[in-house]
């Protein structure tokens, strides 16, 4: 695939900076203006993995925003503006709750990418105790943390091969230092080959640089630990959540499809996959596109999208 250009947004967007108490301390949440959104659509919510912070989706509001949604995204405890600290990524489940119930929008969409499974998984229980899951529309998970976890990912990236990993990268990663993982994810090769691509351009790959400079260590380990603690089939249905979709890009090598899809099982979820995408959906210009439209696509077979145009004609 030839190298993309970057998309430019189809407008700008007004802001709305707000916190909300957490159990760490004050929590950040960017929100599009509410008068700026059609109010017959649900909120977007956009749930950063381990790495990502609220205003890394300003971006992607301006895209959505534009086609009437109101959007909001948080910066869990440690990132962004947001207090508190959490070496492993344990927890964060307590910071959504008080977020989503800080908010009175009606309908809701979630949008969790990568880790961001995980707090939502555990989040829907709490909700569901207090009725507030009937607000839940749809769950859209992006090249999520596999059920079956990232371990696979890394033996993948250690295999020696013509592209740069040698027996000399094993013995450095594997040495006495603990920040070898650290090592790991700021190495060029392991970017793009497990997080974007070959096509990608530079700026993609800065752009993923500057977050994994943001993140705590421990919160990729958390993530290869999960080969060894998988968890049970239990479905969104189960909460109330009527929709939910598992998106898998093709070219994520942190997780296989047939990983994506018994993920896609496990919380019962449908299933698509994204031709010549890569994990990190919002970086690379054509997964953000064809992610966007995939998402308003799906949105649009639910009943939960419906273009202006097309209102006005009825």
């Amino acid at each position: 695939m030839e190298q993309t250009e970057p998309i430019e947004p189809p407008v700008d967007v007004e802001l709305r900076y707000n916190t909300v108490k957490g159990p760490k301390g004050k929590l950040e949440v960017i929100s599009t203006v509410a008068e700026n959104g059609r109010e017959d659509l649900p909120y977007l919510y956009f749930i950063p993995g381990w790495w990502g912070r609220a205003s890394d989706y300003i971006p992607v509001f301006k895209y959505f925003n534009g086609l009437g949604f109101r959007c909001r995204a948080l910066s869990f405890r440690g990132t962004g503006a947001s207090e508190g600290n959490s070496f492993w990524g344990h927890g964060f489940e307590h910071d959504l709750v008080p977020v989503l119930h800080y908010f009175a929008d009606a309908r809701i969409v979630l949008v969790p990418h990568s880790g961001a499974i995980d707090p939502v998984r555990h989040a829907l229980p709490i909700l569901h105790e207090t009725g507030f899951t009937s607000r839940i529309k749809a769950i859209i998970a992006i090249a999520p943390l596999a059920r079956s976890g990232a371990f696979p990912a890394l033996v993948r990236f250690l295999k020696p091969d013509k592209s740069g990993t040698t027996l000399a990268r094993w013995m450095r990663f594997l040495g006495s230092n603990v920040r070898g993982l650290s090592w790991f994810m700021k190495n060029e090769l392991a970017i793009r080959r497990v997080l974007l691509a070959d096509h990608c351009s530079m700026d993609s790959v800065k752009q993923v640089w500057s977050q994994v400079d943001r993140c705590a260590f421990g919160r990729y380990v958390l993530s290869l630990g999960r080969t060894f603690r998988q968890y049970k089939d239990v479905p969104f249905s189960r909460f109330g959540v009527q929709y939910a979709i598992v998106m898998h890009a093709e070219l994520d090598q942190n997780f296989s499809t047939a990983q994506q899809i018994d993920t896609a099982k496990a919380i019962g979820a449908e299933f698509r996959g994204l031709q010549n995408a890569c994990h990190q959906w919002f970086a690379d210009p054509y997964t953000f596109k064809l992610t966007r439209e995939q998402i308003i696509s799906w949105l649009n077979e639910k009943g939960l999208y419906e273009p202006e145009r097309m209102l006005a004609s009825v």
